[in-house]
């Protein structure tokens, strides 16, 4: 095994845990803002460890926000 290959193998494999903790954290929001404001998603694109998302609200406010990201920490808190 090179050094090369190593190498290669420890950038895929960070990339894919952040990948896979990005994943399910947009379930959750996503489930949040169907649930609570019957708000589909319209768009959205998932990178590592982040993933601008839009939704169909017709105004968007920062209290909204911060609204929306106290639900979910909620719903994490309960590992439903």
């Amino acid at each position: 095994m090179s050094t090369k290959w190593v190498m290669k193998s420890g950038m895929k494999s960070k990339a894919s845990h952040s990948l896979m903790r990005t994943h399910p954290a947009l379930h959750v929001l996503c489930g949040v803002v169907w649930h609570d404001y019957s708000a589909q998603v319209t768009g959205g694109n998932m990178e590592p460890l982040k993933a601008p998302i839009n939704f169909e609200f017709e105004h968007m406010r920062r209290e909204l926000g911060v609204e929306i990201e106290a639900k979910v920490n909620d719903e994490i808190q309960k590992a439903r």
